[in-house]
């Protein structure tokens, strides 16, 4: 029985129904069943509030005395029913939701790596025969394209040896040529050379390795042109004759230049580089042709090959 002005408290048990409200001594009063029932009510609350009714029974909170049943339960309601939010059916809080929608992104792209993981494993592979093969190949052209580099671009060309549009041994073409400068005059006839060695140097005004190897040819001519060892002719290609004449008098040229005003003669003889030098013996054949700038070994070889000494 309870006792008067004995005051009821919570006691909290967690295993069982719920909570029993128990006076002092530990009887039961009897509005239990109204407690009982107010306590179902308060089943449905949140965590939050199931936690702070614990708090409430470990510390043993209170409830003020009462001799009437219907007050001391309408007390406990009031000292419970703090207001609430209770979230509605399906909803989530935001964090939460922020949370799931990244560990599914992660789950998708997790996913995605062993996908992609199984594909590369399942891949088709060359066989180690043919991926040698392939890179023996690969390495072979690289090889000789290097080769033909070095061929081709560093390495230095060859010397040019002797050649023109004449065969070596052929019989020189016959030409009649004005002279335009230097010594000499009238008319000259190649046939008409009296079966004397003869040198055929084909310049031009404009063209300055045939201006530079005329000093060479100017020294050498006077030296045997006194023993009509050789006759050396210069043959111009189309120009002026006055330029010819005035290039004669300024580099004193001991020699006949002779006017091709059609290059019927270059032609005749297959000139297609200036400056280029036939050597032409007594019978009138080519034994040499120096097809670029004389030099004074290309010189000797020359004038040897036509029976031609010098010193």
């Amino acid at each position: 029985m309870k006792r008067a002005n004995e005051p009821c408290v919570f006691s909290g048990r967690k295993k069982g129904a719920g909570w029993k409200l128990v006076n002092s001594s530990g009887s039961r009063p009897l509005f239990y069943k109204t407690l009982a029932q107010t306590w179902q009510t308060l089943l449905y609350y949140d965590v939050d509030k199931q936690e702070a009714l614990f708090a409430m029974a470990e510390k043993k909170t209170q409830i003020p005395t009462t001799n009437k049943p219907e007050k001391a339960a309408t007390q406990l309601e009031k000292a419970v029913n703090t207001p609430v939010r209770l979230e509605k059916a399906g909803e989530k809080p935001e964090k939460v939701a922020a949370k799931e929608e990244q560990q599914l992104a992660r789950k998708q792209r997790q996913e995605l790596k062993d996908e992609l993981a199984e594909n590369f494993a399942q891949r088709q592979r060359m066989p180690r025969n043919r991926q040698r093969i392939i890179t023996f190949s690969v390495l072979g052209v690289i090889a000789l394209l290097a080769i033909l580099f070095i061929i081709f671009v560093l390495l230095p060309a060859p010397a040019q040896t002797p050649r023109g549009g004449i065969a070596l041994g052929a019989r020189a073409p016959e030409f009649h040529l004005p002279v335009a400068g230097g010594a000499g005059k009238g008319i000259i006839d190649l046939g008409g050379m009296g079966g004397h060695p003869v040198v055929l140097n084909f310049w031009s005004v404009t063209c300055p390795p045939c201006n530079a190897e005329v000093p060479y040819l100017r020294g050498l001519y006077a030296h045997y042109s006194a023993s009509g060892a050789f006759i050396l002719l210069g043959i111009d290609q189309a120009d002026p004759s006055v330029d010819i004449q005035s290039f004669g008098q300024r580099f004193q040229v001991n020699y006949p230049l002779l006017l091709d005003a059609n290059s019927a003669t270059n032609v005749a003889y297959g000139v297609t580089s200036l400056p280029q030098t036939y050597f032409i013996d007594s019978t009138g054949r080519v034994r040499y042709i120096v097809p670029q700038q004389l030099t004074v070994q290309a010189m000797e070889q020359g004038l040897q090959a036509i029976g031609v000494s010098i010193a």
